[in-house]
């Protein structure tokens, strides 16, 4: 297609940015991996739960937390049905478990997170006679045709002032919280605000809510060999402590005064506002935005980041295929096991015995 008639992102942007022969093997050339990566397919689950129970609140305007909590299940199971029908009839056992056991943990992390951010406390912004939540919006951006952003959910408090702006929301899985300064420099943010505003959308953003969430569900304690129950600090909350107590018939008063403010401790949520001024969302316009999407036209980089850092080359997904590559080594095995090319599919292979493929 020709770039006139492509739209760029910022996702798009920050793998230009951060590795050409990245952004090049995935979005010029649609090659993905096939594997599983428990981390960003964990996020993407609980990030699919937590959409699916919005759009039934959005479209229902039912308080209703059991709802949200049938909607959330029914958005991770399908997740896991797109997640298995991407990689094909040959997937294997292994991955399939993989996604059976994100899909689980997934679907128990949700739902403890809207009950913590009470969806019933927000009132959903509306465009055009349509909720602003998960809407795809297009800014002019030559030569390409529009920058695309889709913005997760645009709301503000029911008990603030009705004069209150409203919020950019989005919800992240995270095994360590950011910190508040790191929502500076938050592209996605700052890119859809300035289109909303490009676009003549007439709501006062404040700026942005990130709803961070713990990558994690709170873990069943261990029993001693005694019969009693381990006062260790572990990643859970008294909630589940206690129904372990129960379970195992001992009483939650004698663990209550110890174990309860201990578990406390642990951070399962943490939310960070930033606010935004429409002159610094056009200054991240202006001088990352258009510089960026201008060069991505005109000089298709493909050199690699070539560095051993997180969020480098190690754990990137493409590591393997990226290798294969710069050997000059054939990469049409990978191309039927670990990775899959989304324009010219290749019958997945069938493997040996230890890795059978059913």
């Amino acid at each position: 297609m020709k770039i006139g008639e492509l739209t760029i992102s910022r996702t798009q942007i920050l793998d230009y940015l951060n590795c050409g022969y990245r952004w090049d093997l995935s979005y010029r050339r649609g090659i993905t991996s096939v594997r599983v990566r428990e981390a960003v397919d964990l996020g993407s689950a609980v990030h699919r739960a937590i959409k699916s129970a919005i759009r039934t609140y959005v479209e229902t305007r039912v308080a209703r937390p059991s709802l949200y909590t049938i909607a959330a299940k029914e958005g991770v199971r399908k997740w896991a049905l797109e997640e298995t029908k991407t990689r094909g009839a040959l997937i294997t056992d292994e991955i399939k478990t993989q996604i059976k056991t994100l899909r689980d943990e997934a679907v128990t992390i949700a739902v403890r997170a809207l009950e913590h951010f009470d969806l019933a406390a927000w009132e959903v912004a509306r465009w055009q006679n349509k909720p602003l939540f998960e809407r795809e919006l297009i800014a002019p951006l030559l030569p390409w045709r529009g920058y695309r952003v889709i913005p997760d959910l645009v709301a503000r408090e029911k008990a603030a002032p009705k004069s209150a702006g409203w919020w950019l929301v989005d919800w992240k899985t995270r095994g360590s919280f950011e910190s508040d300064d790191a929502e500076e420099i938050n592209l996605q943010f700052a890119t859809i605000q300035y289109v909303m505003r490009a676009l003549g959308i007439p709501l006062n953003i404040e700026g942005s809510i990130l709803w961070q969430i713990r990558s994690l569900a709170p873990k069943w304690p261990a029993q001693n060999k005694d019969g009693s129950m381990s006062r260790a600090l572990i990643a859970t909350d008294w909630e589940t402590y206690k129904s372990a107590l129960i379970a195992a018939r001992l009483d939650p008063r004698d663990y209550k005064t110890e174990m309860q403010p201990k578990l406390a401790q642990i951070e399962w949520f943490r939310t960070i506002r930033q606010h935004r001024s429409d002159a610094e969302c056009a200054a991240v316009w202006r001088e990352i935005v258009v510089p960026a999407a201008d060069r991505m036209a005109r000089d298709p980089q493909v050199i690699r980041r070539w560095v051993h850092q997180p969020f480098g080359c190690s754990g990137c997904w493409a590591r393997q295929f990226c290798l294969t590559e710069l050997r000059d080594e054939d990469t049409e095995f990978l191309l039927e096991t670990d990775y899959l090319d989304t324009r010219r599919p290749r019958k997945r292979r069938k493997m040996d015995t230890q890795f059978d493929m059913v």
